[in-house]
């Protein structure tokens, strides 16, 4: 079939790439199919806007897709609301956050840490289990405990390098 062409002449021009130590492939707009990711992207759009779910189901009688050309669609999709969520909830209440993680900590730097973070772990929690009900209150909570956990660290290092100096 030609999807199936064009699948072999694209890892051939990996490999080619790769053999000349190449560590990646620039791929030029008209080599990607046309406008059609850019009509697949609106279609999308489309049907959040309107209110459907987009599923595996969706796909198939959308774009014509099978599952496993779906499910990775759908991770990614999802990744990418994750981010956006967390960009939006960080941008909006960053501050907030911060000022109270300042309040309870004393440290402005483990505060500032903790967050940072709290932020990495959400990415990947959030992707799992979706987001929750209050995105603020589960990042203030496990930047506290990211911060207790440094704290205990800490101290364990400290204790440790006194028992060294001991000896």
């Amino acid at each position: 079939t030609a999807r199936g062409v064009a699948a072999q002449a694209v890892v051939q021009v990996v490999e080619t790439a790769r053999q000349r130590g190449s560590r990646g492939v620039v791929v030029q707009p008209a080599q990607r199919g046309g406008g059609r990711l850019e009509a697949q992207r609106a279609a999308v759009l489309r049907a959040l806007a309107a209110g459907e779910a987009i599923d595996v189901q969706w796909m198939k009688r959308t774009w014509g897709l099978t599952r496993k050309h779906a499910v990775p669609l759908l991770e990614w999709l999802d990744a990418i609301a994750v981010t956006r969520a967390l960009e939006d909830v960080l941008r909006q209440d960053r501050g907030r956050l911060l000022a109270a993680l300042i309040a309870r900590l004393r440290n402005f730097q483990l505060a500032e840490e903790a967050l940072q973070e709290a932020a990495a772990s959400a990415l990947v929690h959030w992707g799992r289990t979706g987001l929750p009900q209050s995105p603020q209150g589960w990042l203030l909570r496990v930047a506290l405990r990211k911060a207790i956990d440094r704290i205990r660290s800490s101290a364990r290092a400290d204790r440790n390098a006194a028992d060294m100096a001991r000896l």
